[in-house]
């Protein structure tokens, strides 16, 4: 996944940085986790992260190869 970090949004201060997606950008670290009980709390992660932020589908590269997550990413 590539992106750039941007000093925006409700997180940033807190010191976390928005993330908004480039292809050219440099490439972004993650972390990824799984849970079979995640789609039933979509909405109350929705509510958390506010209207300044969307839920959007990545290909991360890791270890094992590529896999699809959701991440939030600065809205526009």
């Amino acid at each position: 996944m590539r992106g750039r970090l941007v000093d925006a949004g409700w997180g940033a201060d807190l010191g976390f940085p928005a993330l908004v997606l480039d292809p050219s950008g440099d490439p972004i670290s993650v972390h990824v986790f799984e849970s079979p009980d995640l789609p039933a709390h979509w909405s109350r992660l929705d509510r958390f992260e506010g209207p300044g932020y969307q839920c959007v589908e990545v290909n991360v590269h890791g270890p094992s190869g590529n896999v699809e997550a959701s991440i939030y990413v600065l809205g526009t």
